[in-house]
């Protein structure tokens, strides 16, 4: 049996895992379908990659700065498609085409940097 394989799968699981438990937290509290659940995740991680290659490879570092870059991701979420479009007809439709513009927006100025 090849470890990597193993671990690796534990990992994938555990990603998937925290998006599902994330996006349900949202819809439950919100009701809200937040489609740009995946920008965050991704401006945390490439948050923390940066922190780990330019800053200081501690562990303790790239985990705050990845934390930090998806905090500041949902707040700017957050101000864009929820606040406006709060108590406003057809909130659940509106904040879905919101938030899953967003995400394309924000992957594809990830992907040109």
């Amino acid at each position: 049996m090849d470890w990597f394989i193993v671990i690796t799968t534990l990992n994938l699981a555990a990603i998937y895992g925290l998006l599902a438990i994330g996006i349900s937290i949202i819809w439950s509290s919100l009701n809200m379908v937040n489609m740009a659940h995946g920008l965050t995740f991704a401006v945390s991680g490439y948050c923390a990659w940066l922190a780990a290659t330019y800053i200081s490879p501690h562990p303790a570092m790239v985990l705050v700065a990845g934390i930090a870059g998806g905090a500041v991701m949902g707040a700017i979420i957050c101000s864009i498609a929820f606040l406006p479009l709060h108590d406003r007809p057809n909130f659940t439709v509106r904040s879905l085409i919101t938030t899953l513009a967003i995400n394309l927006i924000g992957i594809q100025l990830l992907l040109q940097i």
